[in-house]
Parts: C-alpha cells; sequence; structure tokens
C-alpha cells in the first residue's frame, strides 16, 4: 500500500518537537534568574555604599570642626577618602576664574581706631614685654587706625597681654584687609591641646574641648595644626 509523500517537518516526532520548546523555556527562565541575582548583588552593594556614603557625608558636613561652611566640610572630607588631588585642582580652578579685585576702598568702619590702653594703677611687679610698635602700613595712603594695636582679651597682672591690629597686605589688592595679633610670651604661655576628632583620643595630656579650669585663665585660642598625614613630624 502506498502513502502521499510527506515534507521532512512532518518526519519530527510530535514528542521531540514538545521537548525541544520546553528547553528553550527552561534555558530562558534560567537567565532570567541568573539576571535577577546579578541585578540584586549590584544593588545590594550599590546599596550599601550609599548608606555608607550618606553617614560619613552627612557626619562631615555637620561637623563644625571641618570648617566654617559645606565647600569646606566638604572638601576636608574628601580630602580624608583620597581626594586631596582633586580638591587641589578644584582650588586652583576656582581661584583662576575669582581672582582678588585689584584696586578698591575699604568700607567705613572696616579698620576700627585703636582703644584706649587701661592699665592698673598700682606699680606693675610681674614680669612683661612693652606694647609692641605700630605697624607700617603696606598700602598708601594709609587709613585711620591701620597697623594701631588695641588690647584685646583679659588682664593678665593688670595688663593687656595680646594686642590686635588690622591693616591692608597688598598694594594692588586695596580692598582686602589682615588681622594681625600679638602676644605677650612673658605674660601668657602655649599650651597644646590635640583637637577632639583629629587625631582624637591617644595619650595626649591636653584634648579639645576646653575644660572649665582651663577657660578660667585662657586669653586667646587659635587653630595652629596640620593633619598627621602632612605634619611630617612637627
Amino acid at each position: 500500500m502506498l502513502s502521499p509523500p510527506r515534507d521532512d517537518l512532518d518526519l519530527e516526532p510530535p514528542q521531540q518537537q514538545v521537548r525541544t520548546g520546553h528547553r528553550k523555556q527552561w534555558s530562558r527562565a534560567r537567565v532570567h534568574r541568573r539576571r535577577r541575582r546579578v541585578l540584586v548583588v549590584i544593588a545590594s552593594v550599590l546599596g550599601v555604599f550609599l548608606i555608607w556614603l550618606a553617614i560619613s557625608l552627612g557626619s562631615a558636613l555637620t561637623n563644625p570642626a571641618l570648617g566654617s561652611s559645606a565647600g569646606a566640610r566638604a572638601a576636608e572630607w574628601l580630602r580624608e577618602h583620597g581626594g586631596s588631588s582633586i580638591v587641589v585642582w578644584a582650588e586652583n580652578e576656582w581661584y583662576a576664574h575669582h581672582q582678588p579685585k585689584v584696586g578698591g576702598a575699604l568700607a567705613p568702619g572696616t579698620i576700627r581706631k585703636p582703644k584706649v590702653v587701661v592699665t592698673t594703677p598700682a606699680v606693675v611687679t610681674v614680669p612683661h614685654l612693652p606694647a609692641p610698635a605700630p605697624i607700617v602700613p603696606i598700602a598708601s595712603p594709609p587709613v585711620a587706625g591701620e597697623g594701631l594695636w588695641s588690647p584685646a582679651g583679659r588682664l593678665v597682672g593688670g595688663l593687656p597681654a595680646v594686642y590686635e591690629t588690622m591693616l591692608r597686605p597688598s598694594t594692588i589688592h586695596t580692598s582686602y584687609v589682615v588681622g594681625v595679633a600679638w602676644m605677650d610670651t612673658k605674660l601668657l604661655k602655649a599650651t597644646l591641646y590635640s583637637g577632639s576628632q583629629i587625631p582624637g583620643g591617644g595619650p595626649y595630656t591636653h584634648t579639645a574641648p576646653i575644660g572649665p579650669a582651663g577657660a578660667v585663665t585662657l586669653d586667646a585660642a587659635f587653630n595652629a595644626g596640620f593633619l598627621m598625614a602632612d605634619a611630617n613630624g612637627g
């Protein structure tokens, strides 16, 4: 008995076609699972990094010890995390496009007239240095009070131990002023305090903040330190 001819597709058993379809679906499902796993791992790593970044950078932005502005605090945070070269580049670019003003006059009252020095009328017996001589103004013509000293802070033994003045430091950029302080090294002594956070802790005799006992005799305080990585031993 003769049968009509059939094409090649009809020669393939129906069961084999079904099995091939199941294999394709299974392979696609496995690929999708792998992709989801990779995405979950990437999302987890990114989430952990963002949480660390929020905590670390957020703490720096709210820490007044790192600077007086959010930009300064962010720059210090970046320096501490290996971005010193980026900060230096950004600062150089900013200064290159924001040059100091040439010339110009000071606003009234920028430089105050010196205060009258009042000392105790009794005979002073404590060792002290003579009051500093006025600083010759750099810019011309001088502004009233420029380079003339005024006492500042509490008296020590009835005498001013700190004097301050203001003057223009440049003959070109005459609208800028700087403050200068003079301290009597016979009436005062320096005490080094380590930073409360940098370096923080450690075997230091004095660590910030200054306690009530030290504040009683405190006449002046200023930041004069470097990060340990930049101190070079001194």
